[in-house]
């Protein structure tokens, strides 16, 4: 019986001002899925094993989404989906996103559909409505095409990658602090409308860190990663941010911001950056704030690993 294992690394979204728009995969972390037609469960099209993932497939970040593909393609047979979850669970590092991508690859893949990475971005963003309530593209993006990546449109979804050739390295902050339908209430909180001089504020750092990430320039990074609507709207989650984006920024990180719908806060950082003052001042932050946490560290990576 064929099987295909697929692994997605962890990615981080929005970079600061490019909220729904940009993300970058990182191997900080991968999940591993395993997909294979089951003829002993065929009364059952989409099984999923796992530790702590819901087995209903509707409310799966992997099954979702192959819903809605085998409805599109008419596919009959049954599949049992094996999961191994490494990627913190709500922790903002892509763990809902990696599982939809490498769900829609892995059937790509058995069932020979030939989906363009577009058309696989399609269906994944589905797989964001299990713990989000929306769809949405910019993980599910990163973990398909890898490195740095902007989603240019949803409907059709299109993305493309921004190449850069700098050496940047990744330092995640992951405090153990568990907050309830985050990404839903994360999303929430995001204002529905914004003044004029905000949102040319903040499209001014997008084009600059995008100029960064292609021209290799880190002060156009640590320009441009700096949001005044979605951060500063969520701040509330996570009131540590503040003092550890001050800080690290003295230390001469390359850019700092919160990882998706946080609480994880992703830095970036070079030669230049004085990694360990930055180690001290975080373990001073969070110290006083009551708050334990991990440290994991990383550099960009590729995107699905297909076997």
């Amino acid at each position: 019986m064929r099987k295909i294992k697929v692994k997605a690394y962890s990615t981080s979204a929005n970079l600061g001002p490019g909220y729904d728009i940009l993300a970058l995969a990182h191997n900080a972390f991968a999940d591993e899925l395993v997909m294979e037609i089951d003829k002993i469960h065929a009364g059952n099209r989409i099984r999923i094993i796992g530790n702590n993932v819901p087995p209903e497939a509707k409310k799966n970040s992997a099954g979702l989404p192959l819903i809605k593909l085998f409805n599109e393609f008419d596919i009959r047979e049954s599949v049992t989906i094996h999961i191994t979850k490494n990627i913190p669970v709500g922790s903002g590092l892509g763990s809902s996103g990696s599982s939809a991508a490498a769900s829609i690859a892995a059937a790509n893949e058995l069932f020979s559909l030939s989906l363009s990475r577009d058309e696989m971005i399609r269906f994944a963003m589905e797989g964001e409505c299990a713990s989000s309530g929306t769809p949405h593209a910019d993980n599910v993006a990163a973990s398909i095409y890898g490195y740095v990546v902007s989603v240019n449109s949803v409907n059709p979804p299109r993305a493309y990658n921004i190449k850069t050739e700098m050496d940047l390295r990744f330092m995640s902050i992951i405090p153990d602090v568990h907050i309830p339908e985050k990404t839903k209430l994360a999303r929430s909180m995001v204002p529905f409308s914004i003044t004029m001089e905000s949102g040319i504020r903040n499209s001014r750092n997008l084009a600059s860190l995008i100029s960064g990430f292609a021209s290799g320039k880190r002060d156009l990074i640590r320009d441009g990663m700096d949001d005044g609507i979605v951060e500063r709207s969520r701040l509330s989650l996570f009131p540590y941010y503040t003092s550890i984006k001050a800080n690290v920024m003295k230390k001469n990180a390359v850019g700092v911001c919160v990882s998706g719908a946080g609480p994880t806060i992703l830095i970036l950082y070079d030669n230049e950056t004085d990694l360990h003052g930055i180690e001290d001042k975080i373990d001073q932050i969070m110290r006083s704030a009551g708050i334990t946490y991990r440290r994991s560290y990383s550099t960009l990576s590729g995107g699905m690993e297909i076997e």
